[in-house]
């Protein structure tokens, strides 16, 4: 603030004047957002941003710098410099995406309300960090010396928690000299390649190696123990050589699905059995008991992932375990009406030009549902028309596909819009469960023809009118 001073004849006043210093204005960003792409385990020593080179104050006042709570927990940033790191080396497996405001202001007037907000978006990449690790350790196969070449034996399944090309891998023996069993790359699932003989080699050891397919492979080893069973008595049997069990969708936990009995084929010993699921269950949806040959309910079943399962059981004896036998069992899913249908859209608007405006006409076929059961019982729709406002005379919709029609002409009502609602209910189902749909459609009136119809109209009224007044004028004269 600066003061002049002006002297006139009669008096003498001084005025203020402001100086420009006067009018401070708030720091401001060259941008409203950021994003930021780092690779995890990047140390917390590294400047992955200097936010001072985005901030502008036009007075050029000291500037401070902050993190709100959700930048906190991440990152640091120099309450002078403005300069981001991370607080400790970020761990993509753990949170990959983060989102906080940085907070700049200037020391004008002490600083209060002096804070201009940055949105920041972080992106945490994948590093190979991660290596393979193997599911249900350890790994014992037992085989008689007489199965076949060709038989599947055992199937080694490893995981990794990284993404991409990081997570996808592969499985090799360690030992190359091994001619006895090949491992597929990519299954993980053993097959046996030369006859085995339980007199020259009771036992085979193998070393497997997952390796992932990143640039710099990680890797993880475990053995796999093979017995080799002798062949001198009678293998165990199922009483039923056929399980084939047909079970409804969504069962709770612990329902019994089969209940597999096996017995020692030498009728003198009478070995106990003992049951384990080999194949077929991947996704762990079910449990055996291992004494009892009972399988019961382990996960979540849902027909619309799973149709059916085929799960190889084995029953082998305690005290010779090299003595066993399998049996498959096929299960299927039953599919229950558990998903309601739901139309794409909630609206839909159809809009018909008045040239196109007549019976038979089709005006929209985009007016779907879908319902996501399983089978045709479930899924199948029948479209409908709700009947109000004499809508039903007026519009027709296809039962199977929802392809709307005019059963009338629009051009000679008088309103442009209707509305209404169409249904999509399950007419196969025992629940008949529905979705509705509301549908505006509109009349798009061609004012050309509008205009003739209103001048034909305006010529058919002045010719009555003449009409009539050559009447009373006709009677007026008869009388007079």
């Amino acid at each position: 603030m600066y003061s002049i001073i002006i002297m006139l004849a009669w008096c003498t006043f001084t005025a203020a004047v402001p100086n420009k210093r006067d009018y401070n204005f708030k720091p401001r960003f060259l941008k409203d957002r950021i994003s930021i792409s780092e690779p995890e385990n990047t140390s917390p020593e590294k400047v992955i941003k200097d936010i001072s080179e985005i901030v502008i104050d036009d007075e050029g006042d000291k500037l401070t710098y902050a993190l709100d709570n959700k930048g906190k927990s991440i990152c640091t940033i120099g309450s002078s410099d403005g300069k981001l790191r991370f607080k400790e080396k970020p761990d993509r497996e753990i949170c990959s995406e983060y989102e906080f405001k940085i907070l700049v202001s200037d020391d004008f007037e002490g600083g209060i309300n002096r804070e201009t907000p940055l949105d920041v978006y972080l992106y945490i990449l994948d590093e190979n960090d991660n290596k393979p690790i193997f599911i249900n350790t350890p790994y014992i196969c037992h085989v008689l010396e007489t199965i076949p070449i060709g038989t599947e034996i055992f199937q080694v399944l490893a995981s990794d928690k990284d993404a991409g090309n990081n997570r996808i891998l592969r499985y090799v023996f360690k030992d190359k000299s091994n001619d006895y069993f090949f491992l597929h790359p990519n299954s993980g699932i053993i097959t046996l390649t030369k006859s085995l003989d339980h007199e020259t080699n009771k036992v085979h050891t193998l070393i497997v190696e997952a390796q992932d397919e990143g640039l710099e492979k990680q890797t993880t080893e475990t053995t796999v123990i093979v017995n080799v069973g002798d062949v001198g008595d009678n293998k165990p049997y199922f009483i039923l050589q056929q399980y084939d069990k047909e079970i409804e969708e969504n069962l709770p936990k612990g329902t019994k699905v089969a209940a597999l009995v096996a017995v020692d084929g030498d009728s003198s010993l009478k070995n106990k059995i003992n049951y384990e699921i080999i194949a077929g269950d991947e996704y762990g949806l079910f449990f055996i008991d291992r004494n009892t040959g009972v399988i019961t309910v382990e996960g979540h079943l849902d027909r619309e992932y799973y149709s059916e399962f085929k799960l190889r059981v084995k029953a082998y004896e305690v005290e010779e375990i090299h003595s066993f036998n399998t049996i498959d069992l096929k299960i299927k899913l039953v599919d229950l009406n558990d998903n309601f249908p739901k139309f794409e859209q909630n609206e839909y608007i159809v809009n018909v030009q008045q040239d196109q405006a007549h019976p038979q006409t089709i005006i929209s076929d985009n007016i779907r549902a879908v319902d996501e059961d399983a089978t045709i019982k479930n899924n199948h729709l029948f479209y409908w028309i709700e009947e109000q406002d004499d809508n039903d005379k007026l519009f027709d919709v296809l039962s199977d596909r929802g392809t709307l029609m005019l059963k009338k002409n629009l051009e000679n009502l008088s309103r442009d819009i209707f509305k209404f609602k169409m249904y999509a209910t399950e007419d196969q189902s025992d629940e008949h469960y529905y979705a509705v749909a509301n549908v505006t459609v509109r009349l798009i009136r061609d004012q050309k023809i509008t205009n003739q119809e209103f001048q034909k109209s305006s010529s058919n009224h002045l010719s009555t009118a003449y009409t009539i007044f050559f009447i009373i004028l006709f009677y007026f004269c008869i009388l007079g």
